[in-house]
This record gives C-alpha cells, structure tokens and sequence, in this order.
C-alpha cells in the first residue's frame, strides 16, 4: 500500500469515529440516578435543539427518562434509545418538537409527556402499553396508528390535533377513556377487534368530518353521548346492527353497514 492510499485509509477511519463520536449527545449532559440494572435521566444539562440520547450512561444502560427533565427547553427532535422502558410525566412537553424517534422497548408514556409540541406524525413501537392522559395532546397530529400491544389511553391523550385518521389496531386494549380524541377531524377511524371499553366522550368534537368507522369483534361500546351527535348516530347503528363488526359508512346523515 502505498503512502497515498495509507493516508485515505487513516483519513476515512478518523472521519468514521468522528461521526461516531457525535452519535450521541456527551454523557457529562445528563444527571442520572442508578434504578435496578440500569438508570434514569433525571435532568439535561446541555444546550442542544436536537438531542440523542447516549443508550448508556456511567457503563450502565439508560432505562427511563424522569418527570420534567426536558420541558420547555426549545427541542426541536429527539432520539430515545432501545433501553428505555419509562417515560416520565411532562418529559418532553412545551418544546418545538417535530421528531420523535422511540426506541423498541418504551412501554409507558406518563401523563402530559409530548404536551403541546408541534409534531405531525409520531410511530409508537409495538412495545407500548400505556398511554398516559393528555400525552399527545395539543400537537399537530395528522394520523396515529395504536399498536396492538396498547392495553389504554388515558383522558385527552390526542386531543387537540388535526387527526384525519385513526387505527386502533385493538386486541389487548382495556379502555379508551375520555375525551381520547377529543377536538379533531377525522374522516377516517379504524377500531380493531376486542377493544374493551371505549368511554362515551372519547371521540366528542372528532367526527365532524367523518365519513366511514370500520369496527372489529367483541368491541364493547358504552353509552352513546347526547353530546356529540356523530357518536350517538353510529353507536345506534352499531347495536341496531348487533355490535356486527364490519364498515359503517356515513352518507346523508344515514349510517349505511357493510359486513367484513
């Protein structure tokens, strides 16, 4: 090998640790505290817009992030690593946030965590089992899909988006309480089977330009609201029809139903 071809070598390896180097954000910008086998991010000490946390701090993986730790510090995206299982209450609200990208093992989002950000589109892994009140609300959503493995979302935790569609892939999900999806626009919402209980407020000022719910088996589905007369309309449909599962296509004011 001659000293050209050394030099191109050396120069690519030096450039290959710089980028890794840069992967993540420096360690000494997070507190911590030890829980179990790994540990918490308890506050953020840098500066930076767009934050990727380190998946280990002090050799030891990062398994949450706490209560508050990055609220109102002008994020605009951040990357949570595979290690976390835990986000807190208010984590990551009040920012710019337009990214999020959430590792493969978060299984609970704590109350209010993404509150009013300015996010237009969010995948949820399929490790998620709580969705905690108000966790998405005030943002610019404009479709979410609910992974099977989600056994509840909590009181407005979409509300105030301008969701179009919504699948809720069902199966594992306990309830949907109220005002879930509160104040949106939806055209389209997708119900998978055996979703538990779905409180009567949850869609309340979301269907307002709906035009076709596709519901699946075994969906139970409380009282209709005299609040919102969409609901009303279509939980009548649904037990006219014996809770069938199938599409119920709105046209004229009349729910028209068509098996699966």
């Amino acid at each position: 090998m001659n000293k050209k071809s050394v030099w191109v070598v050396a120069l690519v390896a030096a450039l290959a640790a710089h980028a890794h180097g840069h992967q993540f954000d420096r360690e000494q910008d997070f507190r911590v505290v030890v829980s179990g086998y790994g540990v918490i991010v308890v506050d953020y000490l840098g500066r930076n817009s767009d934050v990727r946390i380190p998946p280990r701090i002090r050799g030891l993986p990062v398994v949450g992030i706490g209560d508050g730790v990055f609220e109102g510090r002008g994020l605009s995206s951040v990357v949570i690593p595979n290690g976390v299982v835990s986000i807190g209450r208010w984590a990551f609200s009040g920012n710019q946030l337009v990214s999020v990208t959430m590792g493969n093992r978060v299984a609970s989002i704590g109350y209010a965590a993404f509150y009013s950000n300015r996010l237009t589109s969010i995948t949820l892994p399929n490790s998620i089992e709580t969705i905690g009140d108000h966790a998405f609300n005030s943002n610019q959503l404009d479709s979410v899909i609910i992974p099977g493995g989600v056994t509840s979302i909590g009181v407005g935790a979409f509300a105030n988006n301008l969701l179009n569609s919504v699948t809720i892939v069902g199966n594992t999900v306990v309830s949907i309480r109220g005002f879930a999806f509160h104040n949106n626009r939806l055209a389209y919402l997708t119900i998978g089977d055996g979703v538990g209980s779905i409180n009567e407020s949850a869609f309340t000022g979301a269907l307002r330009y709906v035009s076709q719910i596709s519901i699946g088996k075994n969906v139970n589905l409380r009282s209709s609201a005299p609040s919102d007369v969409v609901w009303t309309g279509f939980s009548n449909a649904y037990h006219a029809k014996g809770h069938r599962p199938g599409v119920y296509t709105l046209r004229d004011g009349n729910w028209y139903f068509q098996p699966n």
